[in-house]
């Protein structure tokens, strides 16, 4: 009779990849040690139910919902046999980016700046303002609408945001979503010109704007 085959170890839990920078609004990238001889089973449970998926690799679980916990349990399957769940995972994906909308105006001898976007009724923002010559200035847990004064000490302006909304099991248990593309403005004593971004990474420069200002007045 021959003997029946000891089933793998369990294995250890997947573990976000990463740390922080491994959650996306729509995708976990998990990864764990793998054996040799065994491929995986990946169970992953949220409000909609659980799925499995088989001969699971190291790398992003996608097809999740934004701002919603998830759980993960993996276990070593072997020629014969498979062996215990491991203990589980629980994160939870981020707040999909938010569409932000943003108005920059001259006030007076001054500038202000007003935003809007819609999200769920939880949804806070963080409102970064950054200016050639100044240092970044971050607002962080504002409402999703609102407006602020801006310094005169600089003309131009590059303006983005994320989304922020409370969990437990985000760092700090503010659950941010990436930034936004960054918009950029220039406050005119006439008018507000804005300046759209160039691409993803490609930003136009402040003597860029600078030629926008000249031309308006005709230098």
């Amino acid at each position: 009779m021959v003997p029946e085959e000891d089933p793998p170890p369990t294995p250890a839990p997947p573990s976000v990849a990463g740390g922080d920078d491994g959650r996306e609004h729509d995708a976990i990238h998990l990864t764990w040690p793998e054996a040799a001889d065994v491929v995986y089973q990946l169970a992953v449970s949220g409000p909609a139910g659980e799925r499995m998926i088989e001969n699971a690799r190291p790398g992003p679980v996608g097809g999740l919902a934004p701002a919603t916990t998830f759980v993960f349990r993996l276990r070593a399957v072997g020629p014969e046999s498979a062996s215990d769940w491991s203990s589980p995972l629980e994160t939870c994906t981020r707040p999909a980016v938010p569409l932000v909308t943003f108005q920059v105006r001259p006030t007076g001898s001054a500038g202000s700046i007003a935003w809007s976007c819609e999200g769920p009724g939880e949804l806070r923002l963080d409102i970064e303002l950054t200016a050639e010559g100044l240092v970044p200035t971050i607002w962080e847990d504002v409402a999703v609408a609102s407006a602020a004064m801006l310094s005169t000490a600089s003309r131009a302006w590059a303006v983005r945001a994320r989304g922020v909304m409370r969990h437990p099991l985000a760092p700090g248990g503010r659950n941010v979503s990436r930034w936004t593309q960054p918009q950029h403005h220039v406050i005119d004593t006439m008018a507000v010109v804005s300046v759209p971004t160039l691409g993803p990474t490609v930003a136009p420069s402040f003597d860029a704007v600078a030629r926008v200002l000249r031309g308006r007045h005709g230098a």
